[in-house]
This record gives C-alpha cells, sequence and structure tokens, in this order.
C-alpha cells in the first residue's frame, strides 16, 4: 500500500466521528452497489461502532443504502451462542439488522452453536469462498472492512504476539484471548488487507498511545493493516489522536 492511499481523518468528538463513519459507509455501499451489483462489508463488535450502527439504522441514512444488495459479515466473532449479549453478531442484530430490509440470507454469522471454533472457521472461510465465488488460490475482497482497535493494538481478534497475527495461509482462524480461555475466531490479515478499503473507527484516550505506535509502525497487528490495492481510513476522534506525529486531516464533519 502506497502511503498515499492511507488517509487519517481526526473528528472533534464521538457524534461527529459517527457520523463521518456513516458517510463513508454510505459512499462506499452505493458505490459498489452502483458499480457490481452488490456491497460486501465485514462489521466488528465492540462499544465504539455501536452508534455507528444505530445511527445507520434510522432515517435518513437508512434510506440511503440499499440493503437487498448488502451481504454483511463479521471480521471477528467470540465464540459464544448467538444470542448470547456477548456476541457481535447479536449485538448488530440488535442495533442495525434487524431495523433495516436486508435479506436473511445475506447476513453471515460464524457458527457457533456446535463444535469447536477451529471448524467454525473453516467452515466460515467455506463460505466466504462460496459467496465471493472464489477459489483455494484466490482471497475473498471485501469492499469495506470496519475494524476497531484495543489499548493493546489488537485488531479483530489478532492479539499481539499470537498465532494468528502471524498466519499467512488461511482466511479465518481461530483465536485465544491472551491471559484468558476465551475463544473466537477471527479474519487474517491476509484477508483485511485483500479488501478495497480497510476502516479504522477509534475513539478515547485509553487508546492515544496505540493509535500513536500503529501509525508510526510499530509491531503492532493495527500497523500491520496495510490493504495491497486498496485505501485505509483512520477515523478518529480528538482524544485518541492526541499522539499521532503523521500528517492528518482535521474535519468538523465529513
Amino acid at each position: 500500500m502506497s502511503a498515499d492511499r492511507r488517509e487519517v481523518i481526526v473528528l472533534p468528538e464521538q457524534g461527529a466521528l459517527v457520523g463521518a463513519a456513516a458517510r463513508q459507509f454510505i459512499d462506499r455501499a452505493r458505490d459498489a452497489v452502483s458499480t457490481r451489483g452488490i456491497f460486501t462489508v465485514a462489521l466488528s463488535g465492540g462499544s465504539t461502532p455501536r452508534p455507528l450502527y444505530e445511527l445507520l439504522s434510522a432515517a435518513p441514512y437508512k434510506d440511503e443504502i440499499d440493503w437487498e444488495k448488502v451481504h454483511v459479515f463479521f471480521s471477528d466473532e467470540r465464540f459464544v451462542p448467538p444470542d448470547s449479549s456477548a456476541s457481535n453478531y447479536h449485538m448488530v442484530c440488535d442495533c442495525l439488522l434487524s431495523k433495516v430490509p436486508m435479506f436473511e440470507r445475506f447476513v453471515h454469522p460464524v457458527a457457533t452453536e456446535n463444535g469447536t471454533p477451529g471448524e467454525a472457521a473453516a467452515l466460515y472461510e467455506e463460505g466466504l469462498r462460496r459467496v465471493f465465488a472464489v477459489g483455494l488460490t484466490e482471497v475473498p475482497r471485501f469492499d469495506l472492512v470496519l475494524l476497531g482497535m484495543g489499548e493493546d493494538g489488537h485488531i479483530a481478534s489478532l492479539f499481539p504476539g499470537t498465532q494468528a497475527v502471524s498466519e499467512e495461509d488461511r482466511l479465518v482462524v481461530e483465536s485465544t484471548v491472551p491471559g484468558t480461555n476465551a475463544r473466537r475466531v477471527t479474519f487474517t490479515l491476509k484477508l483485511i488487507n485483500a479488501a478495497r478499503c480497510v476502516m479504522f473507527l477509534i475513539e478515547g484516550r485509553a487508546k492515544a498511545e496505540a493509535v500513536r505506535r500503529a501509525l508510526d509502525g510499530d509491531a503492532l497487528p493495527a500497523a500491520l493493516v496495510r490493504p495491497t490495492n486498496g485505501e485505509l481510513v483512520w477515523l478518529l476522534d480528538e482524544s485518541s489522536a492526541g499522539g499521532v506525529a503523521v500528517p492528518v486531516t482535521r474535519r468538523q464533519t465529513l
């Protein structure tokens, strides 16, 4: 990825940040549908994107997207039942997917009801290849991958120092949260970096140091997000951008 394909945009507060993310989402959805007939997006869990999902589920934003042409995947998932409050799928359904006119078959949750996380990862990868109609030597190319970032610099469920970060062959793998027995299923960097656009959505002073390190190229999973032939957009609020030394664009809205 060339330097001119990375854009760091700083917004003054959460409302502006979420509004900017919604506009990015809508514009990319409309462009994808116009160009390719569908919009493929991988959503993330956590508290930061929830206000974005709630905004997209309401007018006027909801009415700007042709939801019947949207395929939704999940960049990572906790290995819990789909109706668990800890499930990313459950959260996204609650605040977005249940409120927009999508085809149920175009929502692609990770199968967490039975089996093991490793088996669920393999099934999810098979499903990705089927929906994108690509062979074993090809990598599906999402129109948009939405990511958050933890205070330790992790993305999806790719945690610093874990084997999942260095996976070079698989598209979806099992991951364990360091220091716990919590098991997850996650996209790998190989799949994330094939996207047409990866968009970070980050807020809060607690993440400022990790943001600075990632943008400086330190050895964090977030720093390894470098789309091969796509765009990389960092959307930050002022508090999370406090230590950033790279050039940024400051806006009131987007």
